[in-house]
């Protein structure tokens, strides 16, 4: 009887492939905040506080969650805010409402949850709060059962509505969008940034440029190449956050992908050999790498090698912009697509100059980056595999 013997290496990855599929499966949608946190609540009301029934409303608010933090916004002083916020409720609804004081807008680590006022009971309260609802609640109860338990994710009309409850300024909301979100966006980019695909890429680009023109002219071409790097992806980026906000629930797919291929990635640090760009992908792009002998031909040799290379490096951008496309304003999320991308593009720039400033050789960086690919597989896997279970939860 033949037996075949597996190596300890390939028997621990498809472990971790069977493990992450099981964890994905078994996991249960949601019904409710994990734990919920009262410091990460903030109420934003527009009320009256001459209204007897509006200061009872907010009495029980606060008593329902004293952890959380209440700002109340007086109405004489607001109406046109107020006046605005039911404008928009009323072209976001497709009808006219006129709900009850306070009108509280609910959010949750400064990103707006939910809409309601304060006629609603504490059961209705406690599930405009901690239920789980994809995009925002626009929650009211009215007498008769004309109801409203509607939700939104149009991100421009959630702007507006964060605007209008906070009553900040745009450039002040993007300064607080873009600070806690670059944590996240700039440790996405930073995995992708280290991949070995276009590390690999951009060494054989430079072999060819170093030994087709010289030394000399490696900056100027090298720098095409990385600056069509950062236009290619920018534009795709601006591209799929738009989409990305219509279809929400692709988020789970981007989750899934990006967990097999940290899977695939793990796989590979075991000396397990993996295919991540198709064979016609990878001969175009050498074919355009080899032809890149002026600023022009590496500019479009940097274009070609962004958009084929995607299935290896498109992982850990679809997490960040997914993230954008729910949590960023348009100002904050353009700059911190600015700021991935520039992320990206920086080892390219390091070695162009290395080589160029330095007289670096591209074996000596070849062989740096193969002697530690192992550990930068392992390192992007584990990466990949925690920011898919960060998406889906």
């Amino acid at each position: 009887m033949r037996i075949r013997v597996v190596s300890w290496g390939r028997s621990v990855a498809l472990w971790a492939l069977l493990f992450y599929f099981s964890v994905c499966l078994v996991i249960p949608a949601p019904t409710a905040i994990a734990e919920l946190d009262e410091s990460d609540l903030e109420f934003y009301a527009y009320s009256n506080s001459n209204c007897q029934p509006c200061v009872e409303r907010m009495t029980v608010l606060n008593s329902t969650y004293p952890g959380a933090k209440i700002v109340v916004h007086e109405l004489a002083d607001s109406i046109d805010y107020f006046e605005s916020i039911l404008d928009a409720l009323n072209e976001t609804l497709s009808r006219e409402v006129v709900p009850h004081y306070p009108l509280v807008g609910v959010f949750e680590k400064d990103s707006l949850r939910a809409i309601t006022d304060g006629a609603i009971s504490v059961d209705s309260l406690r599930y405009v709060v901690e239920g789980q609802h994809e995009g925002v609640l626009v929650y009211f109860e009215f007498e008769g059962g004309d109801d409203v338990n509607q939700t939104f994710d149009d991100p421009d009309k959630i702007a507006l509505f964060e605007e209008l409850f906070k009553r900040e300024g745009t450039i002040v909301r993007a300064l607080r969008s873009f600070f806690s979100l670059v944590i996240p966006v700039a440790t996405a980019a930073l995995v992708d940034a280290i991949n070995p695909c276009a590390f690999n890429s951009f060494v054989v680009f430079l072999t060819f440029t170093l030994f087709g023109v010289g030394r000399r002219r490696v900056l100027k071409i090298g720098l095409a190449f990385s600056a069509a790097i950062f236009l290619v992806y920018f534009s795709l980026g601006l591209g799929l956050i738009r989409f990305l906000s219509i279809f929400p629930w692709i988020k789970y797919i981007i989750a899934v992908f990006a967990g097999v291929l940290g899977v695939l990635r793990i796989i590979e640090s075991f000396g397990r050999g993996v295919k991540h760009v198709p064979t016609a992908f990878a001969e175009r792009i050498s074919a355009r790498l080899e032809s890149a002998l002026s600023p022009r031909g590496g500019f479009v040799a940097g274009a070609v090698t962004a958009s084929l290379l995607l299935p290896c490096t498109s992982a850990p951008y679809f997490v960040a912009l997914d993230l954008l496309s729910r949590r960023a304003t348009l100002l904050s999320g353009l700059g911190l697509l600015v700021v991935y991308n520039l992320i990206i593009v920086l080892p390219f720039v390091a070695m162009t100059m290395g080589v160029h400033a330095l007289s670096l050789s591209t074996m000596d960086i070849k062989l740096w980056v193969e002697e530690r690919r192992r550990w930068i597989n392992l390192a992007v896997g584990v990466a990949l595999i925690v920011l898919s279970f960060i998406t889906l939860l």
